[in-house]
């Protein structure tokens, strides 16, 4: 049931390719309050060059719950609003597809949610 309008959400990850996966998930409504933060412990180890951009470290997530622990809250959410903003949206859905599928997860909510990409809407603004 959709019950609000628009979530803003961000991803930190294991690294960028095909086989990585998220480690941390921070939502927020539209008005900046936050609704969820979790970081996650991965099935691989986290790449050197993506804990130098994120500050992350394996140590840190040794005792977080896996993605999949938490699925059904982030599910939830997702399912929740109409409409969901990222900064580099096309990234954030691939993980998050990725990783459901790492997990075999559905991934039917993210196909209910009409994505905007932030950082396309920063691109296209013009000043006057």
């Amino acid at each position: 049931r959709k019950t609000m309008k628009t979530i803003i959400f961000d991803t930190e990850t294991t690294g960028l390719t095909n086989a990585d996966e998220i480690v941390e998930l921070a939502i927020t409504d539209s008005q900046g309050k936050q609704m969820y933060l979790q970081r996650f412990k991965p099935t691989e180890q986290i790449h050197p060059g993506a804990s130098r951009v994120t500050g992350i470290t394996n140590e840190m997530l040794d005792d977080e719950p896996t993605f999949a622990d938490e699925y059904d809250k982030i599910v939830e959410i997702f399912e929740s609003c109409t409409k969901a903003q990222a900064y580099n949206a096309s990234f954030d859905i691939r993980m998050l597809k990725q990783t459901c599928k790492k997990y075999n997860l559905f991934t039917d909510f993210i196909e209910t949610v009409e994505f905007e990409c932030v950082m396309a809407m920063y691109n296209n603004y013009e000043y006057n």
